[in-house]
């Protein structure tokens, strides 16, 4: 193989490689806790954390998701915890947070309200690139006024309007100020409304769209192997 079918071939590997890191993945908290998803469904129940992989949903391609409860002054140790709830009279709800580890307080309990965040770390960096909320009720239309909060690592927690939220936009807006965008391992969910359970004021995490980070040790694994062989290729030519 002459040296520019090698680099082409290089070029298509890690082509290949950059375009894998990037698929879209849609992780469906409703359907977790409806029992549809994986080979051994999640359903509906809470905990400290929800733990969730490829068991519950297959195409999670070796991610580990751990949910949290908790306050919004970051006091885990309180008795909140995460709670993935089920449909109710046909309307999907998904992740939310309880006030109880013993169970959600009344009907109303298991959604993120005031004063609450619903922290969802991955054991992998990634990019979030959709999300999809349903609030008390268990349908899509909130109140003009309410917000939800939304922390990625260690940035500030930036509110955002239900109704107006442009995802693209405001996406594009959080890289530009913090540098790092929607990417990262910790997101932090929080209810910024003086509202409690109002249903259009409260939410729950239907699902989230994501994209893996390609990491970067093993991007360099692959070129340093293919720059090898390239000039070992050299080295029998020249002799």
């Amino acid at each position: 193989m002459n040296i520019k079918k090698m680099l082409v071939l290089v070029s298509a590997l890690v082509a290949v490689f950059l375009t894998g890191s990037a698929n879209a993945l849609v992780i469906d908290f409703a359907g977790m806790a409806d029992g549809g998803l994986g080979t051994s469904a999640y359903g509906e129940g809470g905990g400290q954390p929800i733990t969730l992989n490829n068991t519950y949903q297959t195409s999670l391609g070796g991610l580990v998701i751990d949910a949290y409860g908790y306050t919004i002054d970051g006091d885990k140790l309180v008795p909140q915890q995460a709670y993935l709830d089920k449909s109710w009279n046909g309307r999907p709800a998904g992740m939310g947070v309880c006030q109880t580890t013993a169970g959600c307080a009344g009907n109303s309990d298991d959604n993120v309200t005031w004063n609450e965040v619903l922290e969802l770390h991955f054991n992998k960096s990634v990019t979030l690139t959709g999300i999809s909320f349903v609030n008390g009720h268990h349908d899509p239309l909130f109140n003009e006024l309410a917000d939800f909060g939304l922390s990625v690592g260690s940035h500030t927690t930036t509110s955002y309007s239900f109704n107006s939220f442009d995802l693209t936009e405001n996406f594009d807006a959080l890289s530009v100020t913090s540098g790092s965008g929607y990417s990262g391992t910790d997101f932090l969910f929080s209810n910024t409304n003086r509202v409690e359970n109002e249903d259009k004021y409260v939410y729950y995490v239907k699902s989230m769209t994501i994209k893996q980070v390609p990491e970067p040790g093993l991007l360099l694994l692959v070129l340093t192997g293919l720059v090898g062989v390239i000039a070992a290729r050299r080295m029998r030519v020249q002799i």
